[in-house]
């Protein structure tokens, strides 16, 4: 398991302050590219100068609905954050020192994950409904392993017609 220490990591709202405090004439405009009634993906673009007509830095965020207690009202805020953050920080040096690249809201997500129960196929396939699939989706985001076990997850729902 990874150690690490959430002080050595910018929160967003540094993030954003830096970038004002830089660059006056900055522009953040995020868009949500997907959603659905469980998840969202939300890009978040970062211009430089009021006439820039192509952004500096573009990333993306994923967030599961109800996959931690903040997502279960705020899911969509807490999606734009983290676009917002990773975008910046894709400016580099003070937006992103020692090359830590994720926010410390991020890394908090990972620390809870580090104590949250792991999910394993066997649990995947023991889910008998969406709703089950889903309680085991919050759980495994939580953990670190919906990455690895996405495509798993992308088929039993379809088993189960969701």
């Amino acid at each position: 398991m990874a150690h690490f220490n959430l002080a050595d990591y910018q929160t967003v709202q540094e993030r954003i302050d830096l970038l004002k405090k830089t660059h006056p004439g900055s522009r953040i405009v995020n868009r949500m590219v997907h959603i659905d009634d469980t998840s969202i993906i939300v890009e978040c673009s970062i211009y430089l100068n009021l006439e820039d007509t192509e952004p500096t830095c573009v990333d993306l965020a994923h967030e599961v609905k109800d996959a931690s207690p903040v997502n279960k009202t705020s899911w969509v805020e807490n999606c734009a954050t983290s676009s917002t953050g990773r975008a910046i920080s894709l400016l580099g040096g003070p937006f992103s020192p020692k090359g830590k690249r994720p926010s410390r809201e991020e890394m908090s997500k990972v620390e809870r994950g580090n104590k949250a129960t792991q999910v394993t196929s066997k649990d995947i396939q023991d889910a008998a409904t969406v709703s089950a699939l889903n309680d085991l989706w919050s759980k495994a985001v939580d953990s670190g392993d919906s990455v690895k076990l996405i495509s798993e997850f992308t088929a039993r729902k379809k088993a189960l017609g969701g």
